[in-house]
């Protein structure tokens, strides 16, 4: 059986849980970190808790998957993919507190709330705070990843960017000759080493979909905003970066259930239109 890492989006569209109990069906319904914290976050409690309903409803169809980078620490620790993908879910023993505790955020139970609230602060600081940090930065350096790109504007036909990002998608190669800069001091049973990702890394390690995912959105931002654009800043630039997470995961496990465009149009450049269900 496969997986389907399913986000918040496509989670609100499904008026019952037909469409869910069909993807479940023949697949694994991957519930993310990252889904947890848009639905436990969200100003919109009758929404938050339709989906979490939703959730406990198909509790035999869930598997659960960490976030990306706690995956990632894994691998370059451990100089090893968290592949195959099946072995690197969240242990079964951890599901039973996990459902305890939907059905406590359902009913609004205090306890419940507050692990939520102290949970998704973490994840604000990660994703909506130092990720776009990041992102807003990439418009003066970008062109140095992508020489090509050197001065494209908005609109541009210079440059065929559509056949940039497959590259990306397809090409290992070219990706691993990014990652010729990428070391990292690990510290392990009280040894230090070095780690050079380029030496290790291909399509098996979430470390590498990362680099690809963001790599693909970097480009389409140059696209909408031209190189060097500095830090520009856009409100849009917290809510990709939670989406770059979904792609990375989905990308990651082979299938994804979305109702984002933006979602969608960078996982179509890894897998086929068959692998991605949307409302």
């Amino acid at each position: 059986m496969s997986y389907i890492v399913i986000d918040k989006s496509y989670l609100q569209e499904v008026v019952n849980n037909a469409s869910l109990d069909i993807l479940a069906a023949t697949n694994k319904i991957v519930i993310t970190d990252i889904l947890m914290y848009e639905i436990t976050s969200s100003k919109d409690k009758a929404s938050s808790k339709s989906c979490l309903k939703k959730l406990y409803d198909i509790k035999k169809s869930v598997v659960f998957m960490t976030h990306s980078g706690s995956l990632i620490e894994y691998e370059i620790v451990n100089k090893k993919p968290c592949y195959p993908f099946s072995e690197f879910l969240t242990p079964r023993y951890h599901y039973s507190a996990f459902w305890e505790r939907i059905y406590g955020l359902m009913n609004d139970d205090p306890l419940y709330r507050d692990v939520a609230e102290h949970l998704n602060k973490q994840y604000f600081d990660f994703y909506e705070n130092n990720n776009v940090g990041r992102i807003r930065e990439i418009g003066n350096d970008f062109s140095k990843i992508f020489p090509e790109l050197k001065g494209y504007k908005p609109g541009s036909k210079t440059m065929d960017t559509t056949s940039l990002k497959k590259d990306i998608a397809v090409n290992s190669d070219r990706t691993k000759r990014l990652m010729k800069a990428s070391a990292f001091l690990i510290k392990k049973d009280g040894n230090s080493y070095s780690f050079k990702a380029s030496e290790y890394m291909d399509e098996k390690w979430i470390y590498f979909r990362t680099l690809q995912t963001h790599l693909i959105y970097y480009v389409s931002y140059v696209e909408k905003y031209g190189d060097e654009a500095g830090n520009l800043y856009s409100k849009k630039l917290s809510h990709d970066s939670v989406d770059l997470e979904y792609c990375t995961c989905g990308v990651h496990a082979g299938k994804i259930a979305t109702s984002d465009k933006m979602i969608r149009d960078i996982f179509s450049y890894f897998y086929p239109s068959e692998n991605c269900f949307y409302k």
